[in-house]
């Protein structure tokens, strides 16, 4: 899909194009690195110059408003936004919508632990830092291991599903063990009962530990990951790719 998206952009005759690079830009993490990888890789296939593409990273919440505004003809974003589809210009072709991949944290444990399935009310309890209080009481952590705490997407996932329900937003704990390889991450699971890994899913499964099945809420249904390559929109830790196209870009 992406691909049709830049061959579009390039290929066509439009004096838009041939005015100056197509501009790519946003502020989605992953997808702004997945993205500019995807993109130097059509270019050596394709026998396009980089050069018809400028990608940017804007580190800025506004992204929709700044492609609205005109200062990009792509947008790579983490969810689908509803623009006008008519714009000061007369041009009512509307904005193009692609979802073009979809990122899943799973949660991983021994096949012996205790839980089979976790809502994410219960998965932001396992992984958020404790409030003071709770800290005072000495309350008994789940062993948590995952990849690199703050960077890894599967991070980014967790937080963005589970760390922000309702109105009071957490911080993730800071005493994650952290594997550098899923690997590493799902041995350390398997030679503890007790604990519950956080990994990016690949599709693939893990031998020695198990896949818990998640809910959006405590009424289900409780989902567990395709292994399939497929957008799976019933899976609550998941974070989409989407790029939003401009109308005449």
């Amino acid at each position: 899909m992406l691909l049709l998206v830049l061959i579009s952009a390039t290929s066509g005759a439009s004096e838009h194009a041939v005015r100056r690079p197509v501009h790519i830009a946003g502020g989605h993490r992953w997808g702004f690195s997945i993205v500019r990888k995807m993109l130097r890789k059509f270019c050596e296939e394709n026998d396009v110059p980089v050069e018809k593409f400028t990608v940017q990273r804007w580190n800025d919440r506004n992204c929709p408003e700044r492609l609205a505004d005109g200062e990009a003809d792509i947008l790579i974003h983490y969810e689908r936004v509803d623009f006008d589809s008519e714009e000061d210009n007369g041009d009512t072709g509307g904005y193009e919508e692609f979802i073009v991949g979809q990122a899943k944290a799973v949660l991983i444990a021994h096949p012996r632990h205790r839980s089979r399935e976790m809502t994410r009310s219960e998965v932001r309890d396992v992984i958020r830092y404790p409030t003071l209080a709770e800290r005072k009481k000495d309350r008994p952590q789940i062993p948590l291991v995952g990849e690199d705490t703050w960077n890894s997407i599967s991070a980014q996932v967790l937080r963005g599903s589970c760390l922000k329900i309702g109105s009071t937003s957490y911080a993730m704990r800071r005493d994650v063990d952290v594997g550098r390889s899923p690997r590493a991450v799902a041995d350390n699971v398997a030679e503890d009962l007790n604990a519950i890994g956080t990994l990016l899913w690949q599709g693939r499964e893990i031998p020695g530990v198990r896949v818990i099945e998640i809910a959006a809420t405590e009424d289900g249904p409780f989902v567990a990951p395709s292994t399939k390559p497929i957008i799976q929109d019933d899976y609550p830790l998941s974070e989409y790719l989407v790029l939003h196209l401009r109308p005449g870009a």
